[in-house]
């Protein structure tokens, strides 16, 4: 068959991985809200919908968290969610525990690598009460 003639990827710009808008990529989780008391936990279920973009030969998103409202009323485990095109589809499980009373609060996802960096964090976030 032999090796594609390379007008044919000419067209695709040399960072495109900076620039891909892919609205396939999606990140699910459930209990959207959640509310959780004092020293207790809830389980949230995360997956993606479609695999991360390998770039420069790596396929991973990792899914870091940051709260607002107030730093430091919940804690969570892992401190990081790992995906590649393998396993985007698996559910993970993160744990959130309330290690102080205050008010609402929100984790909002950060994503490294696989495309996701462009995705907007904010229509992933995860209110807790």
């Amino acid at each position: 068959m032999g090796k594609p003639d390379d007008k044919y990827f000419d067209s695709i710009p040399e960072y495109w991985s900076i620039a891909c808008r892919d609205v396939n990529l999606r990140f699910l989780y459930y209990p959207q809200s959640t509310k959780i008391n004092l020293n207790q936990s809830s389980e949230i279920h995360i997956s993606l919908t479609a695999p991360p973009h390998r770039i420069h030969g790596n396929d991973t998103v990792c899914i870091q968290w940051k709260q607002t409202q107030c730093d430091d009323c919940v804690a969570w485990t892992p401190k990081q969610l790992s995906f590649t095109s393998e396993n985007f589809q698996e559910k993970q499980i993160l744990t959130v525990t309330r290690v102080k009373d205050g008010p609402e609060t929100t984790l909002i996802p950060i994503f490294y690598g696989g495309g996701y960096d462009l995705v907007s964090p904010d229509i992933y976030s995860i209110f807790i009460q």
